[in-house]
């Protein structure tokens, strides 16, 4: 079955094509008018040329002692030589025939004649005459004509040769406008890839949370319970009604980030003043398991955004790195300045992230299970830390502590002139 978008590739390659097919034969009917045109012109001039070249020779022929009218032969022209009561010189090179009579009493009149058209044996001709007074004071008329089998033989070769260029030219815009559709369509096909994923992963991280609901469910349902049993039940609902809600928030979030629609502050702020109250936060997650929350080097650092996304995050860091660390372990926090930017850095002892799954750290739901024994969540976390990164002009990045671990590193840029 055809994928919706390969036909609208193959709709957009026709309207390619047909457009330029429009195109082409416009300009096809232009050009072949103009060649005409030209051709046509040279034509008169030739035959102009023709009937001067012949009357300067009878006027020069005229002006000897006896002169002898020997007819004129022009390759690819019929030449006619008129008196003026319209009959024959001894000049023509044919028979006048009766639209050459025409044409030269029409000369006679008015100097001049052209003509064109068919003769009676269905010849298409092309005529030009002129009025010619010689030197002992005769009247003649010279008249010259092509029969226009030599332009009807180039008129279909500039067709075909218009042909055969539009044919060359709609296959290479049918090759270029599949191209071109294809590349257009892309970045749908992979947002579309992008959406279909998400929707697969959300569904697939909410099934768990609903499945255990609905276990609890049952299980309460199968028999009367005290009120302690029920409050315990109702507990791990709640559990996972949070974990639900979280989920939901969190795809909410990024939804609108992508779409642009997450309204954010902008306002000047110190962070360092971040980083020690995201380490106060910290020392309430990792209390329960002894993991401990230092603060290293802390360098003032004024930048501009928005409070509440950037605690959020390295917020983001600092759970993942009490979540990973051993119980007792220890999460270093630091703030150093670098030219102008400042780079935040979140460092634990934990097993640190595999080279495999290094590349995949910041996709959605992605969740590096066999390096992360303990990883709860749905692994949209550092999805969100890099979308607030880069909505601030920075980066994150994830790699190895010396010593073994992980570090976070997240680069701001500062706010000049507030330090």
């Amino acid at each position: 079955m055809t994928s919706p978008l390969t036909r609208l590739r193959r709709r957009l390659t026709l309207w390619y094509v047909g457009i330029f097919a429009l195109i082409l034969l416009a300009f096809g009917a232009v050009t072949y008018e103009i060649v005409v045109h030209q051709v046509d012109r040279a034509l008169d001039r030739s035959l102009m040329a023709t009937v001067d070249a012949t009357a300067a020779l009878i006027e020069e022929a005229d002006s000897g002692a006896e002169p002898t009218p020997v007819p004129v032969v022009t390759p690819g022209r019929r030449v006619w030589v008129l008196n003026q009561d319209l009959t024959e010189t001894g000049y023509s090179s044919t028979p006048a025939e009766p639209w050459v009579l025409d044409a030269a009493r029409r000369a006679f009149a008015h100097g001049t004649a052209r003509a064109g058209g068919e003769t009676p044996q269905d010849r298409i001709f092309r005529l030009r005459a002129r009025a010619v007074t010689l030197p002992d004071g005769r009247r003649i008329a010279v008249l010259a004509a092509a029969v226009l089998v030599e332009i009807e033989d180039q008129y279909p070769s500039v067709i075909l040769g218009f042909a055969l260029a539009g044919l060359a030219s709609l296959g290479l815009v049918a090759l270029g406008g599949w191209r071109l559709a294809r590349r257009s369509l892309d970045p749908v096909d992979r947002a579309m890839s992008e959406m279909r994923r998400f929707m697969a992963d959300a569904a697939h991280e909410l099934r768990t949370p609903l499945a255990v609901l609905r276990g609890h469910a049952d299980v309460a349902l199968q028999k009367d319970r005290d009120g302690t049993e029920y409050r315990e039940v109702l507990d791990d609902v709640s559990r996972e009604a949070a974990r639900m809600g979280d989920i939901v928030e969190r795809m909410l979030l990024l939804a609108r980030a992508e779409a642009g629609d997450w309204p954010t502050a902008r306002e000047s702020l110190f962070l360092d003043d971040v980083v020690l109250d995201v380490g106060n936060a910290g020392r309430a997650l990792g209390g329960s398991r002894g993991v401990r929350i230092e603060v290293g080097d802390l360098d003032e650092a004024p930048v501009r955004g928005d409070p509440a996304l950037l605690r959020q995050l390295l917020m983001a860091f600092v759970d993942n790195a009490v979540k990973f660390s051993p119980d007792g372990g220890t999460v270093r926090l630091s703030l150093v300045r670098q030219g102008d930017m400042c780079v935040a850095t979140v460092e634990d002892e934990g097993p640190g992230i595999p080279d495999e799954a290094r590349p995949h750290v910041f996709e959605r739901f992605y969740r590096a299970d066999a390096a992360r024994p303990r990883q709860q969540g749905a692994g949209l976390g550092l999805a969100i830390a890099e979308w607030i990164a880069e909505l601030h002009g920075g980066s994150v990045a994830l790699g190895t502590r010396d010593g073994g671990g992980t570090r976070a590193a997240v680069t701001l840029p500062l706010e000049l002139g507030q330090s």
